[in-house]
């Protein structure tokens, strides 16, 4: 270890600030798009848009996005369904949980 002595002026001049990681980077890009798509099939209300993953990509990641996506769009009735292994997003009601009380 080496120890110098420097001007205390070092401690004032503030950071350069760090660029985003490519990590980062991707997150930010996916949650555009899944923001783009929910805008979208909130205005269509006849259109559903088909997620095709990537390879590496897991469907636990993309619903963990999608629910942070959806909370900032605030476009409620928009949902992420799963039909075999295919992912869509559509402006319809959920599917899952307790039937309605018929009557």
């Amino acid at each position: 270890m080496k120890v110098t002595k420097v001007s205390a002026t070092v401690l004032d001049t503030p950071s350069q600030p760090r660029g985003l990681t490519p990590r980062q980077l991707a997150r930010l890009e996916l949650d555009r798009s899944l923001e783009k798509a929910i805008s979208d099939a909130h205005a269509d209300k006849s259109a559903a848009f088909r997620l095709r993953l990537d390879a590496g990509e897991k469907v636990a990641t993309i619903r963990v996005a999608f629910n942070h996506a959806k909370t900032g769009t605030g476009h409620s009735d928009v949902n992420l369904f799963k039909v075999s292994d295919d992912l869509f997003i559509a402006a319809r009601p959920q599917r899952r949980g307790r039937r309605a009380k018929a009557g």
